[in-house]
């Protein structure tokens, strides 16, 4: 486009023409850095997500565990643990 408009009009449309290619491509490559960037935000929220259930899930386990030894150490089926059990 530039060489048709240098040798079929004039010789300044070329600046106007490298000047909108220039705004192109830089208008190109930000389009792909914000895709690219919004992918990458809603990978680290998922991570968030699962990572919280995962410790939700760890926090659990311990709770029952916890529950099921309290409950081998009440001998007496009193509810309560003391010194002599």
């Amino acid at each position: 486009i530039s060489r048709l408009l240098t040798e079929g009009v004039s010789e300044v449309f070329t600046i106007f023409t490298l000047c909108f290619q220039v705004v192109l491509g830089f208008s190109v490559v930000k389009v792909i850095s914000g895709v690219f960037l919004t992918e990458t935000m809603k990978v680290a929220a998922t991570d968030d997500s699962i990572m919280l259930k995962t410790k939700e899930r760890a926090i659990r386990l311990h709770k029952v565990k916890m529950e099921r030894l309290f409950e081998y150490a009440d001998v007496d089926n009193s509810g309560s643990i003391d010194d002599a059990e």
